[in-house]
């Protein structure tokens, strides 16, 4: 009987079946790691580390030839060399002897180490002995003799090693010296051609370090290994940990906590912090302004600030589409797709800024100020907001105390017609190509509201006209003026240093310096805006019309007020002049009424109500709601709007805002992100309208500006920087007493537009060129004209005799810089430079001085304005000035004059016409330099003592170079050169200075 096997292993599975599931699903796991290792070790940042030790390596195999080929023509290099080789050659020959030498050298040191074990043994066995005998002879213990004669014993065998150590030192010092001399040429030799070739040899360490062909065969071969899969974990060349920055000072949002911001940039980006690497392409290439921005010396390392903390974007990616890059362009958005599988990350609310946005980072660290060093396109937008009044609409912190940008409208019907007023409203372009003016009407969501507009223009003019009151010129009628000699004196007096003329060329793009001269209108088409008699009152005083206006009073006297004005009111724009006015439709002006009544009551209710009405109060209810639609008032005085708030979007923290909370419309062609959402806007405000069908009351009403390209791009720079304050931001311009007072000036003189005229802080001074205009066409046509009725000199011998003191003469105490463009004489005759003006002149002397302007340079033309400044603000620039200059506001210290000292008499004959001349060029109480034009003159030297700092004076008397390059202030004092006067004080140079300084401080007190 056959016997089978009964099997007790019950399964609902087959063992076999499952073996080869677990042998595939383990190959599987076994792939699945080593694809993770493979992936995780397969980074494109690790081929661009690869590169850049590529071009590193090719960048000092260049520089290493350059050094060599240098070396070669060096005269020092080759006697050395041959000195190094021919002093090695003779330690050659006698090699036996010096190897004998220092083998017995090493010996002696074998010795001595021994011999001071055992004396360091032996004075230890000492030192406890001494303890014992001590102990036994104070206690008197049986022992005391035995330990007494076991001390003695050792101290005489503890001298006897101390003298062993002392004779091998002695023997060793001998040695030495005996291979000092014996090598001691040939390394003082060797040290000065280290001294030579250390450029060279810095860069061979370096490729010994970089270049593998140049290692030797174990660290070549470790070298490679470190950096394989997973081994790689070990030191590797190429990583991330060396590359990541921990910015402390400066956080990130972090799921509803701020931590500090964490930049990995530079794992890609290895040369950004490098000087050198300007030629490469990116990643490779270094930062462009390195002076400033991520190099150790720089104000903004690496270290301490990062990347992100000025581009954005995702600091902790690696990849370039992880670090939340952005394309400019839609060109280059395709162009990354295709070459890096570039995608927005769209959970990650922050992405790295375009190039162009770059500058908005700046002011989270730099809100206080308005221009930055660097960052011109962040200025220039922040200065177009102002110039603009983006802040008489949007409230913005930063722009909280500035003035309204606009005129008052208070007495516009004193100033205009309604006709003229009309025009200007419903195209502003059209009287003045480059107003500031925007343009409400005529725009893209309008095109089926054009009669209705043009009734919304003539209510909102109606109302301006019959609220407003009329203008009690202050001056009266003005009197007959020549406009010749008005040309004349607009060009002369300063008015190009904030206006533009009607034949000024205006530059293709708008930057800051040319931003300066549009602090005013136009001054186009005035004729056919205004009367003469309005020019000349405003011109006699701006304020009575304006009281906060920015136009200062150049306090003219009758006769130049009614010669400009006669000038002015020449120009005319006769196209915009003969533009048809529609006539006032009365059914739409109810019907607009009947719109804005209709939100408060029923259609019934408001018909009945405007039965009621005039058509004239029916105007002046539409024009008062449509004032304040439009938001007019934010930028003018208008009768009845005052204390009324902006109607924009406040603005203070826009680029911040959530994306779902700005409303796109129907665009879907524009990117979902905050800066293309402002770009849009600003290339044109309606474009959200579009497609949208919209009661007109309800349709967008922001203003078209017409803002070019340059333009939008630095609005929507100083956009991105307005973002909540980071409260654990540690980075900030410090807020010490200094900075503020800056800060403070900075925006005065802004408002003021003071670098419109002069140089401050090696910014402005744009009113240059048109100085240079009219001194070549205007002041020596002049010129030959008093040429013909006097002959005491001519433009000829005027040009002699500026040719002659060109390079001996200043114009005046340092204000001129460098000659302008157009004119060498522009500099003259421009209003002063006013770099270091804090270290110069006395606070209490400049406070008077703008308080009420007195003539220093009587050769100028141009005219210091009056400001009508307030005590405060008076103290704001003096203080800002001083600030600037690091001193010590508001002391200065006191000069001692003493008219009897002999210090005193040789100040005098130094300032003489025999040694320094001064009164050759300088003015000296009211009396002007014989003999020379007033292109040579200089300041009046009678106010050095009340005007100018003592400290200043000798260091400009010294060197008024360092303060003023350029200028024509001769140097008797040169560093480096043999004095001058040798005989006068010794030649003591600082005593000779202090002289001259007692002595032209003492010029305040002459008669």
């Amino acid at each position: 009987m056959a016997e089978h096997k009964q099997d007790n292993d019950q399964r609902y599975y087959s063992a076999h079946g499952l073996n080869i599931v677990f042998a595939i699903s383990s190959v599987i796991f076994l792939v699945s790691i080593l694809a993770m290792f493979w992936k995780d070790y397969d980074r494109e940042w690790r081929d661009h580390q690869k590169t850049f030790r590529e071009i590193t390596i090719a960048k000092d195999e260049a520089a290493l030839q350059q050094a060599e080929a240098v070396l070669q023509k060096e005269e020092a290099f080759k006697t050395l060399s041959e000195e190094v080789a021919r002093l090695e050659s003779a330690r050659a020959q006698r090699k036996d002897a010096v190897t004998e030498m220092e083998e017995t050298l090493a010996g002696l040191k074998k010795e001595h180490r021994v011999a001071m074990q055992a004396m360091n043994f032996e004075k230890a066995e000492l030192s406890a002995v001494t303890y014992k005998y001590e102990q036994a002879r104070e206690h008197h213990a049986s022992n005391e003799g035995a330990l007494k004669v076991k001390l003695e014993a050792l101290e005489e065998s503890s001298n006897e090693k101390a003298l062993e150590v002392e004779r091998l030192d002695t023997e060793i010092a001998d040695a030495e010296t005996q291979i000092a001399a014996a090598e001691g040429e040939l390394t003082e030799a060797r040290r000065k051609l280290d001294a030579v070739t250390a450029d060279r040899d810095l860069i061979e360490r370096r490729l010994a370090r970089l270049d593998r062909e140049r290692m030797d065969g174990p660290t070549q071969f470790g070298d490679k290994v470190r950096d394989l899969p997973v081994l790689d974990m070990f030191n590797a060349r190429y990583n991330v940990r060396d590359h990541q920055v921990i910015v402390n000072g400066i956080t990130e949002d972090m799921i509803f906590t701020r931590v500090p911001r964490v930049d990995r940039c530079s794992v890609c980006h290895v040369g950004i912090d490098r000087p050198g690497y300007e030629d490469q392409e990116n990643p490779h290439r270094s930062h462009p302004n390195l002076d400033l921005f991520l190099s150790a010396s720089s104000p903004h390392p690496i270290k301490e600030f990062g990347c992100t903390s000025c581009h954005g974007g995702r600091g902790r990616g690696t990849s370039f589409t992880s670090a939340t890059h952005m394309p400019e362009t839609s060109e280059q958005k395709h162009q990354w797709e295709e070459d890096h599988h570039w995608h927005k990350l769209h959970h990650w609310d922050r992405p790295m800024l375009p190039a162009k946005y770059t500058e908005a980072g700046c002011y989270e660290c730099h809100a206080g100020q308005t221009e930055l060093e660097g960052a011109d396109t962040l200025s220039l937008g922040l200065l177009l907001m102002s110039r603009a009044g983006c802040y008489g609409c949007h409230e913005i912190k930063a722009y909280n105390d500035k003035g309204k940008p606009g005129p008052s409208l208070y007495s516009v019907r004193s100033k205009t017609t309604k006709d003229w007023a009309y025009r200007w409203i419903d195209d502003p372009k059209a009287f003045r190509e480059h107003t500031w003016m925007p343009a409400f009407f005529n725009q893209s969501n309008q095109e089926d509201i054009k009669n209705r507009n043009q009734q919304e223009i003539h209510s909102m003019v109606h109302y301006l006209f019959e609220k407003g009151t009329d203008y009690a010129s202050p001056a009266g009628e003005a009197p007959a003026g020549d406009a010749t000699r008005g040309s004349e004196l607009v060009r002369a007096l300063g008015c190009q240093g904030c206006h533009m003329l009607d034949d000024d060329e205006y530059p293709d793009t708008l930057g800051l310096e040319a931003l300066r001269r549009q602090q005013g209108p136009q001054l186009v088409g005035l004729g056919s805006k205004t009367t003469a008699d309005w020019i000349y009152n405003w011109l006699m005083d701006p304020k009575s019309y304006h009281a906060e206006t920015r136009m200062p009073d150049l306090r003219l006297s009758s006769q130049e007020a009614a010669d400009i004005s006669a000038y002015l009111v020449q120009s005319k724009t006769p196209d915009f002049d003969d533009a048809e006015v529609p006539a006032v439709d009365e059914t739409v002006v109810r019907e607009m009424a009947r719109d804005f009544m209709s939100k408060n009551m029923t259609q019934v209710q408001a018909d009945e109500k405007l039965r009621g009405m005039s058509l004239d109060d029916i105007q002046m209810y539409a024009g008062e709601k449509l004032i304040r639609r439009y938001g007019c008032f934010g930028c003018h005085d208008i009768a009845g709007f005052e204390g009324a708030r902006p109607i924009g979007t406040p603005l203070t923290e826009e680029a911040g805002k959530a994306i779902i909370k700005f409303d796109f419309g129907l665009q879907h062609d524009i990117e979902h992100i905050n800066y293309a959402w402002f770009e849009a806007k600003l290339e044109n405000p309606r474009i959200f309208d579009h497609g949208l069908e919209k009661a007109p009351n309800d349709r967008l009403k922001m203003p078209n500006f017409g803002f070019s390209q340059h333009q939008v791009d630095a609005l929507v720079t100083a956009l991105l920087g307005f973002k909540k304050p980071d409260e654990g931001l540690k980075k900030m311009m410090p807020r010490t007493p200094k900075q503020l007072a800056i800060e403070a000036g900075e925006s005065l003189i802004g408002d003021l537009n003071c670098r419109g005229c002069h140089v401050v802080d090696n910014r402005g001074g744009v009113i240059r060129d048109s100085v240079a205009y009219w001194y070549e066409n205007i002041r020596k046509e002049e010129a030959v004209a008093e040429n013909n009725d006097d002959d005491e000199w001519t433009v000829e011998e005027d040009e002699g005799e500026e040719d002659e003191w060109a390079e001996e003469e200043d114009d005046s105490w340092g204000e001129e810089e460098e000659e302008g463009e157009g004119s060498p004489m522009a500099a003259t005759y421009s209003p002063p430079n006013l770099n270091g003006e804090g270290a110069k002149v006395q606070p209490e002397w400049l406070f008077h001085f703008l308080q009420d302007p007195m003539t220093i340079r009587p050769w100028l033309s141009v005219r210091m304005p009056t400001y009508g400044l307030s005590d405060g603000d008076i103290n704001t620039i003096v203080k800002y000035f001083n600030a600037l200059d690091d001193q010590e506001f508001p002391f200065a210290s006191k000069v001692a004059i003493d008219k009897d000292s002999h210090d005193f008499k040789k100040g005098m004959e130094m300032f003489g016409p025999t040694v320094m001349n001064c009164a050759r060029c300088h003015i000296q109480g009211g009396k002007t330099p014989a003999g020379m034009t007033p292109d040579n003159w200089a300041p009046e030297l009678a106010m050095a003592g009340e005007r100018l700092k003592p400290d200043w004076l000798l260091v400009w008397l010294e060197d008024p170079q360092s303060l003023i390059p350029g200028t024509k202030m001769p140097q008797f004092w040169a560093k480096g050169v043999p004095n001058s006067m040798p005989t006068i004080l010794g030649g003591d140079s600082l005593r000779q200075r202090q002289a001259v300084r007692q002595y032209l401080f003492s010029l305040s007190d002459s008669e």
